[in-house]
């Protein structure tokens, strides 16, 4: 199992991992090494990119590794960050999209763009490139991130406005020069929780991840907790989602 947390820092994840090996080699828990990686005292602090269903496995990429596991948990929180640019919010379903596999179907032999500067963006826009006309990356006046392993064509002009009459028809920049486009991607950032279960096929209700009274996801293996999966957005609640989903988990794992 592989446990992937959002925004901790390295002195919290340091303290969390030292805590989870006092608690869990007690009489009560046998650590599995090959089962329960997190459990065992390997906690990553990394950024998801992208997650799919592999044979047996899921497999999830980040920045810089590549992660296979039986039973995956995503706490990630809300993360979904919405530009304020003028008619990005009139336009959502309507040109306007927040997950490139989802739609992409609907763009086929399309000029869109993804919008956005880093690793999220880059992999979104590598999604589409087979079914698209034609992808460009518009970083809204930020740097394209550099470690990236695709050649892509971006514009690093600000962006005034997005405009159309039915439906997205094209972007204006500050400098007053406009791009025709037939769609959007918003990929800025990194990917939220509901991004990457959305992804693989999980239900998503009033942006958050649906789970069952077990933590589970419509996805079997694909477990989520905290505010990703909404309700009251404190830290107990967290804990007692998180402590839920690792005891059915781990209930599961005997059977």
């Amino acid at each position: 199992m592989h446990v992937f947390e959002r925004g901790m820092h390295h002195s919290s994840v340091r303290i969390a991992k030292e805590r989870l090996k006092s608690l869990l080699v007690s009489d009560r828990v046998q650590c599995q090494p090959d089962t329960y990686e997190l459990l065992c005292g390997e906690l990553y602090h990394t950024i998801g990119k992208y997650m799919k269903i592999t044979e047996d496995n899921f497999k999830v990429e980040t920045v810089n590794s590549e992660f296979y596991a039986k039973r995956v948990v995503l706490a990630t929180g809300k993360n979904r960050i919405i530009p304020d640019i003028k008619g990005i919010k009139k336009f959502e379903g309507k040109g306007i999209s927040y997950c490139a596999i989802c739609d992409a179907f609907f763009f086929k032999n399309k000029n869109v763009a993804v919008l956005g500067s880093g690793n999220y963006a880059v992999n979104e826009a590598k999604q589409i490139m087979n079914v698209t006309k034609s992808v460009k990356i518009l970083t809204n006046g930020e740097k394209l991130v550099e470690n990236r392993d695709i050649s892509l064509e971006s514009n690093e002009k600000r962006i005034k406005e997005v405009r159309g009459i039915n439906k997205l028809e094209e972007v204006e920049f500050y400098d007053n020069t406009k791009m025709k486009i037939d769609g959007m991607f918003i990929a800025i950032g990194t990917a939220s929780s509901t991004d990457l279960a959305r992804k693989i096929g999980a239900v998503i209700e009033n942006n958050n991840i649906k789970v069952n009274d077990n933590m589970q996801t419509s996805v079997n293996g694909l477990y989520a907790c905290g505010d990703c999966i909404g309700g009251i957005m404190q830290i107990s609640k967290a804990i007692y989602d998180g402590t839920k989903v690792g005891l059915e988990i781990i209930k599961n794992n005997k059977l």
